[in-house]
C-alpha cells in the first residue's frame, strides 16, 4: 500500500472537537488521506467509541471524513515483536486494519496538502490547477475531476507545494504535494 502523507494547512476541525473522530477499518489498512463515510458505532466489545468505516459509494459521497492519525511508524519483527516511533519517516506509516484511527470531517474552505499516492493513480500529473480532487465510488482516494461534484470536492490550488519531512538522517527533505481547497462537502 502507498503510504500518503497528509498535512492540515488550515483546517476547522483543528479547532472544533465535533469535526473529529475514532473510527476502524477491519478489511485492510488506510493510509492518511483517505475518505470514508463513518458508518456505526463499532460492536466489538471496548470498540463503543469508534465509527466504523465504510468505503465511498455512488450516491453517498456526501458527509465525508478524511483519515489523518498522527505518524507513529510501528515495525512488527518477523517474530511478532511491535517497535514504535523507531522511524521519523511519515511515508513509512499506515492505519493498520482493525486498529483505531483518527479522522477529520472536512469543511469548505479548510486548505490541506497531500502526496501523490493520496490521489488515484498515484500522480500528481493527474491534477490540474484550476480542476478538481473529489470523492469517487468505490475508491478511498481522491479522483481528479474537471467539475466539483455533488460531495466532497478539493479545489486544485497548486500541484507544486512540497511537504517538509524528517528523514533518518536527522535531516529533512521535501517531498512533492498538491494543495487543496475543500470546496464542496454535500
Amino acid at each position: 500500500m502507498a503510504n500518503t502523507v497528509l498535512q492540515q494547512v488550515s483546517v476547522r476541525a483543528m479547532n472544533v472537537d465535533a469535526l473529529n473522530c475514532d473510527a476502524v477499518y477491519a478489511s485492510a489498512n488506510l493510509a492518511n488521506g483517505s475518505v470514508f463515510t463513518r458508518g456505526a458505532l463499532s460492536s466489538t466489545a471496548g470498540e463503543g467509541e469508534l465509527f466504523t468505516v465504510v468505503q465511498p459509494a455512488s450516491g453517498s459521497l456526501t458527509n465525508l471524513w478524511m483519515v489523518y492519525s498522527p505518524e507513529v511508524v510501528d515495525i512488527v519483527t518477523a517474530t511478532g515483536a511491535t517497535y514504535r516511533g523507531l522511524s521519523v519517516d511519515p511515508r513509512d506509516f499506515t492505519n493498520i486494519a482493525t486498529k483505531p484511527l483518527a479522522a477529520f470531517k472536512p469543511e469548505v474552505g479548510d486548505l490541506i496538502k497531500i502526496t501523490a499516492d493520496g490521489i488515484t493513480g498515484g500522480a500528481l500529473s493527474a491534477l490540474t490547477v484550476g480542476q478538481h480532487a473529489v470523492a469517487a465510488n468505490g475508491v478511498f482516494t481522491l479522483s481528479a475531476s474537471v467539475a466539483v461534484i455533488s460531495g466532497l470536492s478539493f479545489a486544485v490550488r497548486s500541484i507544486t507545494d512540497s511537504i517538509t519531512i524528517a528523514n533518518a538522517a536527522c535531516g529533512t527533505s521535501k517531498v512533492a504535494a498538491a494543495l487543496l481547497e475543500c470546496v464542496a462537502v454535500a
